[in-house]
């Protein structure tokens, strides 16, 4: 759990080393960003908004499209999106 923490407020996982999963996803505030879209890590407005990480581990699928099968899955192509 305390591995998991620290990742996710890691900003070395994001392209430019300024934004951090916890940077969209606050804890706070539902678990979002509660904007109509969000911004990505390059600054970028995308086309969706952050969706929550509460109650993540009942998803069947994960992605606004529902691309990924597993969350791991999800993690993986978020990490290697250049486009950030």
């Amino acid at each position: 759990v305390q591995l998991g923490e620290k990742l996710f407020a890691d900003t070395r996982l994001s392209i430019n080393h300024q934004v951090s999963c916890l940077s969209c996803h606050q804890l706070n505030q539902g678990g979002a960003d509660r904007h109509a879209r969000s911004m990505s890590a390059t600054g970028v407005q995308t086309q969706v908004n952050t969706s929550t990480v509460f109650n993540v581990a009942y998803n069947f699928r994960f992605g606004w499209d529902g691309r990924f099968e597993t969350l791991e899955a999800q993690i993986e192509g978020l990490i290697q999106n250049v486009m950030g």
